[in-house]
């Protein structure tokens, strides 16, 4: 089987920092009119390298995963339509409600259930901001499905060159996933 990751929006705007911590007066900022091909596609290409350091030790196969931006339900249900994964990461926005991710337009836990019925997912984890809410309805609205989730805020460290604002480098700061579900 196979990992889909389906990234939705980066954080809007992101204040930039020397490496000292010093602020630069300059701020990397997403939004859906510039999040077009070329930025999406530096992002992933970064997001890559950030997700293989952050979850590599619990999903090896995150390498080789297939990278989607998923910006609403109808992405998501169509590529859980066209082909098999076992886990989704889902990398974005989880918003303090407890039952709605926003990629860009809101996805709430009933609409994934929906979307995963008879996908064949056994996993998924969710890597937004206190998603622990929405992990623990969705693995309720699905009966053997584990969820992993973050508690807290999630932090993300961008390292962009000041001229181009080309992303260089990207962590996402390390924290524990939390699990629910599963058999």
């Amino acid at each position: 089987m196979a990992t889909l990751v389906a990234y939705g929006m980066p954080q809007k705007n992101i204040a930039l920092r020397s490496a000292t911590g010093a602020p630069l007066h300059k701020t990397l900022h997403f939004d859906s009119k510039n999040f077009t091909e070329k930025v999406r596609d530096d992002f992933e290409k970064a997001l890559r390298v950030a997700l293989q350091r952050f979850i590599a030790s619990e999903v090896p196969d995150v390498s080789q995963a297939k990278f989607l931006f998923t910006p609403d339900i109808k992405t998501l249900s169509m590529a859980l339509a066209t082909r098999r994964y076992d886990r989704i990461i889902y990398y974005g926005h989880a918003l303090a409600d407890g039952v709605t991710l926003a990629p860009l337009q809101r996805i709430t836990a009933p609409q994934i259930a929906h979307a995963l019925k008879g996908s064949g997912v056994k996993h998924v984890d969710i890597l937004g901001c206190d998603s622990s809410s929405i992990g623990a309805l969705l693995a309720t609205l699905v009966p053997g499905l584990a969820v992993g989730t973050l508690r807290g805020k999630r932090f993300d460290d961008f390292k962009v060159d000041p001229s181009t604002m080309k992303i260089q480098d990207f962590t996402i700061v390390p924290m524990q996933i939390f699990h629910f579900g599963g058999k």
